[in-house]
Parts: C-alpha cells; sequence; structure tokens
C-alpha cells in the first residue's frame, strides 16, 4: 500500500512540469511539494526561479 503511494507521487513528480504566473518560467517540484493546495490544473506553489508564490499550472513534460 505505501509503496504505491510512493510510486505514484514518483510518477506524477516525473511526468509534470509547472509554469510560473510571474516569471513564465518552467520549473519541477520536489517531494514536499505535491502536498501543496491545488485546483484543477493550478497548484500553489514557490518558484525556485523568481521566489513568488502564485498558483502554477501544471503541464505534462
Amino acid at each position: 500500500m505505501i509503496v504505491s503511494i510512493v510510486l505514484i507521487i514518483y510518477i506524477d513528480i516525473k511526468i509534470h512540469k509547472y509554469i510560473c504566473a510571474e516569471c513564465k518560467q518552467k520549473f519541477s517540484i520536489k517531494y514536499h511539494q505535491i502536498l501543496s493546495l491545488h485546483a484543477g490544473e493550478y497548484r500553489k506553489l514557490k518558484c525556485p526561479i523568481c521566489g513568488a508564490t502564485t498558483l502554477a499550472k501544471i503541464i505534462k513534460k
């Protein structure tokens, strides 16, 4: 059970990237960020490039 949850999280992180609403740069998330607030195709994340916390759009790699 736990192994399958970890595997699903790993796959989700590897197949998705995010676009910052401020600087429009693409970035990947870290494992702890998978628990961040999300709505539809947006997730509230802190951009590692510009440092802004925004609703980043989820895209496929």
